[in-house]
This record gives structure tokens, C-alpha cells and sequence, in this order.
């Protein structure tokens, strides 16, 4: 019988041992956890390619590095040093070691640890440590955990009875206002069947109905009315509504009592929809971890580019003082003072908002919005209103004095009162023709003409009108008639028609006409008294430049020469 060959035996030892090698580098790799093999000083000698996804490293930068030098010393954390040189050595297997560490490159990471000394006698020895990756869970769960609060804090701040059953029908927990409603405590309630609460009072076929045959195939039902008649608290008519929250497996029932309501109040609730009030979530630092749908229409964001904004990204420097405060306020005293302030939309553009910030917890604070821009708007046009119908008024009486002063003795007191109820009646139309008329567009020589003739009052050759048919669309023609009248009543007060010589040229050319058109004004005054220009302008140069800049989208160049005033102006009649 021949002698078995050692170096055979040798030889199928070390296939063996390849083979199982190969294997188990086929395992590491393979596997979607992050995986490094250590030796015994800590050397990495391996790791798998979900290590180098998830930590952004290499392998020409990891093998045969000490664990703690690569990326430029990002693996130096005290945390990982206690489980490798101080825990490990003590215990062959570590599982589920938490460690949190902000890396340079991928931020902040909470990271369970497993690690597991491999001993093998003649062989050196190996760590094998695997990670998992939980930050976005510890993310996720945080956020559930404040929804969870924030909706808690809500049920218990509702005036309406609220109760929360878990899938079996049972009663998760109640608000006070639906213990003291309905007179049931809270001990023989919380775990108890819905239909049991109350020695049996809850078990209304109305009730099953809607919790056993509606629910089921709906997420959620609104103003399901019920009426029943309780042994303590008598005849009652209410309204419910349900949610479900499937993801915490929770049933959330409200119930209105409307024994005692009115119907006009309950309507006027639903039209206070959530919809209009923007929500937003703070973390600590001031930084936005959500927001509901309506806030994401205010500010034109999503939820993934708006998510870690600081709230100084969304608001103008000019309002950083209120926001200052506001955020004081909610670290003193937990909530702040209502605020208006404007935020930046996405697109560049801002908006104006009421908010109204609470914090929820030592780690999240909610604020409320409400988008004002309208009636912010609305209060700037009304203040500008007031003061262009301030200077109007005050305009309008000098003209009207200036007409009255000039009759002469030569009429009768009847031919005085003519010419000046027909002078003051121009006037009049000068200001009525765009209002009237439906907002048809306005001939522009027609809107000259009748904001110039009540001006026209030494001679009808005091005036001359000049230029081709345009028409001016309705907004525009109001816009100019206050140019017109506003140049007109200057040269009444001050100008061309202060005097008997004075004379007025208005002339205009279009052009551009087949694509958009645009007109070319000038008026120009001569023979009147010597012009003297206040350096920083009145409120009718204001005004004036306000109009073509804002509104009737040109330009303008007022000339104050001393022979009198000229004006040169371009604007889009339509």
C-alpha cells in the first residue's frame, strides 16, 4: 500500500484555504452594508464597495492605511478608538455600537457599530467591522416623533372632542373637552372597546355604520351626522369626522356637538381651511426640517429644496431685526408676538407674510403664515390714493379759483356765471372721460382736448393740439389724463396760462405702429412768466415721473428753461 504524499496534502490545504478566502471576499463585497477587515494594529486590509459608496473613499486610499489616518484623519473618532482599543479587546463581539460623527465631505452620520475579533491560531489576527448607516432613520423617526407631538398638542388644544382608537376600535386617548362633553372618564376609557364607553352608551348603530362600514374603504369622512339620546347628557347632535393614519395605525375621530351650535358656525369653520395658513417646522438652530402644501404655494419651494434653509436664506436683510426678535422671543418665552415681515419667493420675488411662531419642543418650533402681500398692497394704494386725491383736491380749488379770477368788470354777473360753469363743466369732462364710457380705449387728441379746455380761458389760440389718431388703452388714458392735467394745472397756477400770452404746444408722433407701438409726446410752453425749478421737485414731478415709469412703462425728461417748461416723453399707448 503506498505512503500518502504529503506535499499532496499540502497542496489540497492551501486550495482550500484560497478557495474559503476567495469566498469569503466575494461575501464582503457582495454584502450593501458598509464592511472593513482590520488587521491587528488596525490596518485596513479590505473593505467592501459599499464602503467606498456610501463614505465617498477609494480603495488606493484605504488599504493598507490605519483606520485612523484615512481621509485625512475622518476615521479619528474618539467613540470608534473606545470600541477598537478599549471594548474590543475585552469582548470578541460588539453589536449595534452607536456612533455619530459630521464627516467633511457627507455631513453629519449616526452609525450602528458591529465588530468582531477573528483569532486564528498561527495567523494573525483580524476585525471585521460592519456599518449600518441609520441617519436616515434617526431622521425619519425624529420627524415622526414631532408630528406625533405637534398632533397630540393640537388634539389636546381642541375645542372640539376628539378621540384616537387603534385599529381594533379600542380607545388610544381622548382630549379633556371630550371627558368633560360627553361625562366620561378617563380611566374607563383609554383601552377600552368604543362601543363599551359609558356602560354601552357609545354602541350607536350610526357609529358602527361609519367606523365599521365607511372607514374601512375611505381614508377619512367629513360631517357624518349622528343623534342620540345619552343617559347622562340627553338628546345630542353631532357631526364626525375621521382620518386615518395608516403609518401609526391610529384612528383619529372628531365630534361636534351641534345641540348647541348654530349651523352658520360650522360652515364658517370649514371655510377657515388649513390650506390658506402656511405651516413651517424650525430644528433648533433656526432652520426649516418641513412645511405643509400651502406654505410650498406662498414661496414657490418643494420639500427638497427648501428643507435646511435657514430662515436668514428666505428673508430680506431689511426684516432680519423682526425675525431677531421673534426668535428671542420664542427661546424666553416659547411663542412670539404675531409679525409681518416679506419673505423671498424661490423665483426672486417677495411676498409679504403675518407669522405667528410656537415651539413645540426644545428641538422644533412651528410658525404659522399668513400670505398678506394683497392687502399690504392694498394699504400702500390706498395711502398713495389719499395723497395723489389730497393734492388733487387742493389743485382743483386753485384752478377753480384761478378761473373765477379771471372775469373781468366788463361782463355781467350772468355772463360771468356762464363762461364759469362752462369752464369748470370742462373740467370736469376733462376727468370723466375715462371713467366714463365702459373703459373703451381713448383717442388721444380727445383725452388732450378734454383735459386742456378748461385751460384754454384767455383765447382758444392759447392751446394747439398736434398729432395722428392713437388710441390709448383705458388705464393708460386715466394715467396721462393726470399727466395732461397735472401740466395743465402748473400752467394755469405758475405758467404759459397764468398770462394772457402765454401759449401751449402739444403735439405727439406713433410710431412702430404694426408691431408695438409707441408714442413720441412734447409739450412745450412759451410766453408765460420765468420758470424757477425747485431743486428737489414737488409732488407733480413726482408724480409725473411716477406715472411714465410705473405705469405707463416709458420715459421722461422735464426741462425747466427759464422761457418756459418742456416736456419730453415716450410711452406704450397699449
Amino acid at each position: 500500500m503506498a505512503e500518502p504524499d504529503p506535499t499532496n496534502d499540502h497542496r489540497l490545504h492551501g486550495n482550500v484555504e484560497e478557495e474559503a478566502r476567495a469566498y469569503a471576499e466575494a461575501i464582503v463585497r457582495t454584502v450593501s452594508q458598509p464592511l472593513l477587515v482590520l488587521g491587528g494594529d488596525l490596518t485596513v486590509e479590505t473593505a467592501n464597495p459599499a464602503f467606498y459608496r456610501t463614505f465617498r473613499s477609494s480603495p488606493a486610499e484605504t488599504e493598507g492605511q490605519r483606520l485612523y489616518d484615512i481621509g485625512n484623519g475622518q476615521w479619528n473618532i474618539p467613540r470608534l478608538r473606545d470600541l477598537l482599543e478599549q471594548i474590543l479587546p475585552e469582548q470578541r463581539e460588539v453589536a449595534d455600537f452607536r456612533v455619530e460623527h459630521a464627516f467633511p465631505e457627507i455631513g453629519r452620520r449616526t452609525m450602528l457599530l458591529s465588530a468582531r475579533r477573528m483569532e486564528r491560531p498561527g495567523r494573525p489576527e483580524r476585525i471585521l467591522v460592519a456599518i449600518d448607516d441609520i441617519t436616515e432613520r434617526e431622521h425619519a423617526r425624529k420627524q415622526l416623533e414631532a408630528q406625533k407631538e405637534f398632533s397630540d398638542k393640537v388634539i389636546d388644544a381642541s375645542r372640539e372632542a376628539l378621540l384616537v382608537l387603534d385599529t381594533d376600535l379600542r380607545v388610544h386617548s381622548a382630549n379633556e373637552t371630550f371627558y368633560e362633553t360627553f361625562k366620561v372618564e378617563r380611566d374607563q376609557a383609554e383601552g377600552r372597546l368604543v362601543y363599551e364607553l359609558g356602560n354601552g352608551q357609545w354602541n350607536i348603530p350610526r357609529l358602527r355604520e361609519l367606523l365599521e362600514n365607511v372607514l374601512p374603504d375611505n381614508d377619512s369622512f367629513n360631517d357624518f351626522g349622528v343623534e342620540h339620546d345619552f343617559e347622562d347628557i340627553g338628546h345630542r347632535v353631532m357631526l364626525l369626522n375621521a382620518r386615518r393614519v395608516d403609518h401609526l395605525q391610529l384612528i383619529l375621530v372628531a365630534i361636534e356637538d351641534m345641540t348647541e351650535r348654530q349651523r352658520s358656525e360650522q360652515r364658517f369653520r370649514k371655510a377657515m381651511d388649513i390650506e390658506t395658513v402656511g405651516m413651517i417646522f424650525w430644528d433648533q438652530e433656526i432652520r426649516i426640517v418641513d412645511c405643509n402644501d400651502a406654505f410650498f404655494r406662498m414661496s414657490g419651494y418643494d420639500r427638497g429644496e427648501i428643507a435646511g434653509l435657514h430662515w436668514a436664506d428666505l428673508t430680506p436683510p431689511e426684516f432680519y431685526a423682526a425675525s431677531e426678535n421673534a426668535v428671542a422671543q420664542i427661546r424666553e418665552h416659547g411663542l412670539a408676538t404675531p409679525y409681518v415681515k416679506q419673505y423671498i419667493r424661490k423665483d426672486g420675488s417677495r411676498w409679504w407674510g403675518l407669522f405667528a411662531p410656537r415651539r413645540l419642543s426644545e428641538h422644533e418650533t412651528v410658525e404659522f403664515v399668513l400670505d398678506i402681500t394683497e392687502r399690504v398692497q392694498a394699504e400702500d394704494q390706498r395711502d398713495l390714493l389719499l395723497a395723489e386725491l389730497n393734492h388733487r383736491v387742493k389743485n382743483m380749488f386753485a384752478v377753480i379759483r384761478a378761473i373765477a379770477m379771471q372775469g373781468n368788470g366788463r361782463r355781467t354777473a350772468a355772463e360771468f356765471r356762464d363762461i364759469f360753469l362752462g369752464r369748470l363743466d370742462a373740467l370736469v369732462r376733462a376727468h370723466n372721460l375715462v371713467f366714463e364710457g365702459e373703459w373703451r380705449s381713448v383717442p388721444l387728441d380727445e383725452l388732450a382736448r378734454a383735459a386742456l379746455k378748461a385751460y384754454a380761458i384767455t383765447t382758444t389760440d392759447s392751446v394747439t393740439i398736434d398729432g395722428p389718431p392713437v388710441k390709448v388703452a383705458p388705464k393708460r388714458a386715466l394715467s396721462l389724463s393726470l399727466v395732461l392735467h397735472e401740466l395743465a394745472t402748473n400752467a394755469a397756477k405758475y405758467g404759459a396760462l397764468s398770462t394772457p400770452e402765454g401759449q401751449i404746444h402739444l403735439s405727439w408722433k406713433a410710431v412702430n405702429q404694426e408691431a408695438e407701438p409707441t408714442v413720441h409726446m412734447e409739450w412745450s410752453e412759451s410766453g408765460g412768466p420765468a420758470v424757477h425749478a425747485t431743486p428737489e421737485g414737488g409732488f407733480g414731478t413726482r408724480l409725473i415721473n411716477r406715472i411714465f415709469d410705473y405705469e405707463l412703462g416709458g420715459e421722461v425728461a422735464l426741462d425747466f428753461a427759464p422761457n418756459g417748461l418742456r416736456l419730453r416723453a415716450t410711452f406704450r399707448p397699449t
